[in-house]
Order: C-alpha cells, then structure tokens, then sequence
C-alpha cells in the first residue's frame, strides 16, 4: 500500500508512437516491461507501405497501425512570423 492508497492491479495501457513502430526499440522496451509486469499494452502507430495494420509483439502486447491524414496541417500553412 502506498500513502495514495492501495496499488492498482493490472492496467490496460496505450502507447501512442509517432511513427511506424519500425524502429522504435524504446518504446518496444517499456511496452514488454509494462506486459511483464501484467499489463495489457496496446501500442499505436502510422501506417506505413507494406506494413500491416496489426501485430502481436508479444504476450498482452499488441500493435496497432492507423492511416492518418497528414493533410490536415496543410491549413496551418504558412505559419505566420
């Protein structure tokens, strides 16, 4: 038991990457570890060509790849001075 109180059980935790999850060895790690330690870990990423859009990474690990429409900054376009 900590002063906040009592220590959760197992968690259901997202990590959001901000690429395709090729070559992402960090957030690979703390995924496994967080899956280790008895969490279901869903991890989530770009799209890429020939990649597929799910995987299993491990036990309680699993990769989600989503299209993502990068135009959408094109409005922000030019960035003002």
């Amino acid at each position: 038991m900590t002063p906040a109180g009592p220590v959760p059980g197992p968690l259901r935790v997202a990590i959001v990457a901000a690429n395709t999850f090729e070559y992402e060895s960090r957030l690979l790690k703390t995924a496994l570890a967080l899956a280790a330690d008895g969490h279901a870990v869903t991890v989530v990423a770009f799209a890429g060509p020939g990649l597929p859009s799910a995987e299993t990474l491990g036990e309680r690990v699993e990769l989600r790849r989503i299209g993502l429409d990068r135009g959408i900054g094109t409005g922000l376009r030019p960035i003002p001075g």
